[in-house]
């Protein structure tokens, strides 16, 4: 009883860092719907929005090599894209269709590959609903999580992924993915460590002498600190639980609604707190619409196969 109560505080620790990571993100955008992106500028390439996302691939590698002996990999990726898709194919046509309202330009192309989640392989930031383009950060390091779960020395796979990230950032090869990556794969071999709050400091200590290189090692400088910071706080908080519920609804909702909202109402202290309003109204209605279709088409499934047995 005393473990699951531990466990169970932790969990609140993270969806409070989750929230956290989420508020960060909202300010960048929020700041960048009324013309006030260079003051979200803190350093050569890093704006505050980014550490928001390095938080979030923080979080999420920390956990993606977790029982990797237990569940398959197939299975453990069919889980989590069961969790981005659904959403994903209500948000990117609902925000298409505005696009056509509002009279901006839209090409199918990129329209098919924001639905495949890989709008920023094919288009980089030029997408419709620009923040988006996180899905495909976040399937490419799920993916490289599922195929690293069926591998042998899955910490020191994992460490390999995280230098040929870095070793692209060194030599200005590529960086926009690359940065988040790295966070990924470190807080990855972080959270199969024994001592993984140690491992997490040495990483972020790593990261931020090779900030003095390249900045933007600061991102996975920072979050990786602050995982290590969450991993050792029991909050117990029932309260973040609801909202955390709903962070990737809201993140995939959040731009559209601070656009339109600038954009019809050009008083920007009643604009941004409107388009957050409604960007967490629209995401308790996502998640409600994904949670009933999935489980109506997990009920079909689940009929036809019990209708095969028989």
């Amino acid at each position: 009883m005393i473990e699951v109560h531990s466990v169970s505080r932790r969990q609140d620790s993270f969806e409070a860092l989750r929230l956290i990571a989420m508020a960060i993100i909202t300010v960048q955008h929020a700041m960048s719907a009324v013309n006030l992106y260079p003051r979200t500028i803190i350093g050569p390439g890093l704006t505050y929005g980014q550490f928001g996302v390095s938080i979030f691939c923080a979080i999420t590698g920390f956990f993606a090599l977790r029982g990797a002996g237990g569940i398959p990999a197939p299975i453990w990726l069919a889980r989590r894209l069961s969790r981005i898709y659904p959403a994903l194919w209500i948000v990117i046509p609902a925000s298409y269709a505005a696009a056509m309202i509002a009279g901006r330009p839209v090409h199918w192309s990129v329209f098919a590959s924001q639905m495949l989640g890989t709008g920023y392989f094919t288009n980089g930031f030029r997408l419709i609903n620009n923040p988006t383009w996180y899905v495909s950060l976040i399937l490419l390091c799920l993916v490289a999580a599922a195929i690293v779960r069926t591998l042998p020395y899955q910490r020191a796979v994992m460490l390999a992924v995280a230098a040929t990230a870095a070793g692209l950032m060194l030599s200005h090869t590529e960086n926009v993915l690359s940065r988040h990556v790295v966070t990924f794969a470190l807080a990855a071999v972080a959270g199969t460590c024994s001592k993984r709050t140690s491992m997490a400091i040495v990483f972020a200590a790593l990261c931020g002498m090779a900030t003095m290189i390249v900045p933007s090692f600061a991102f996975a400088a920072v979050a990786l600190l602050a995982l290590a910071a969450i991993d050792k706080i029991r909050l117990e908080a029932k309260f973040v639980e609801a909202p955390a519920r709903h962070v990737y609804e809201y993140f995939l909702v959040h731009g559209v609604a601070l656009n339109a909202a600038v954009t019809l109402i050009h008083v920007p202290s009643i604009a941004l707190p409107t388009a957050i309003a409604c960007a967490m109204i629209a995401a308790v209605f996502v998640r409600k619409t994904t949670l009933l279709a999935t489980g109506a088409g997990w009920k079909w499934l689940t009929d036809r196969l019990v209708v095969k047995q028989a």
